[in-house]
């Protein structure tokens, strides 16, 4: 039980809050909870390395690992066939300084963020991913790769495969460091693979400032649609490659 809440189970496999053990070569298989059906890392700088998690299911967010205000180094996992109805198939993140690095993600599936859930504020530092793979994920609704808020600080990716996810590789903003591969084609708001008028009429419906968090056609994620976005889509028009 959650301490302070006993009515919202946590940590599936493992619960740690407020310590920071290393976590190395373990088998988390079929383990479940409310939040990180396998693992619930709360205000922990825990290393949580070289390890495999299995088919864990997490009944509101985090599939295999939930990460909240802390500063986990999450490297060289595979995190395989996890689930979470929210947020989050393999990993959902929540504000601190923590990072992903080296891990794979393959054939998780959530309601938002399939593979990896990032929830960013104004302070918090962007999370750092690096030398993953993210593939074959499942998002019921967006952000089948990865999940990020708009509005906030970003994903950073760098040497990170993020492909066949669906329906969608990424939703939300992201900083591309280099040596990525990204099917990404962001200006394809109507998910035809292809940029076209379809495209372009949603972009100007969006003219203007923001209304919301949720604002797909700033592509350039600076709070305003206009014509910088434009550009950017028209740079885009085609089919996606």
């Amino acid at each position: 039980m959650l301490p302070g809440n006993p009515n919202v189970l946590v940590g599936g496999g493992m619960m740690i809050i407020d310590a920071s053990p290393r976590i190395e070569f373990c088998r988390f298989v079929d383990n479940r909870s409310s939040f990180g059906g396998a693992v619930y890392l709360l205000r922990s700088e825990s290393a949580v390395a070289d390890s495999v998690f299995l088919d864990n299911f997490a009944f509101a967010d985090g599939g295999a690992i939930f990460a909240f205000q802390g500063a986990t180094r999450i490297c060289r996992n595979l995190l395989a066939g996890n689930r979470a109805v929210n947020h989050g198939g393999a990993i959902k993140v929540v504000l601190g300084e923590s990072y992903v690095h080296d891990c794979v993600m393959e054939g998780n599936t959530a309601y938002q963020g399939g593979g990896l859930y990032w929830f960013a504020n104004e302070d918090t530092t962007p999370l750092e991913v690096h030398g993953c793979t993210i593939i074959c994920n499942l998002a019921n609704k967006i952000g089948g790769g990865i999940k990020t808020r708009f509005g906030f600080p970003a994903v950073t990716l760098e040497e990170t495969i993020v492909c066949d996810n669906d329906p969608d590789e990424i939703d939300g903003p992201y900083v591309d460091l280099g040596k990525n591969a990204l099917c990404v084609c962001p200006a394809d708001f109507t998910g035809n693979d292809v940029v076209d008028g379809a495209d372009l009429g949603i972009l100007v419906a969006f003219w203007g400032p923001c209304r919301s968090a949720d604002c797909p056609a700033d592509l350039n994620h600076d709070g305003i649609v206009n014509g910088s976005d434009l550009g950017l889509l028209l740079g885009w028009w085609g089919p996606c490659d």
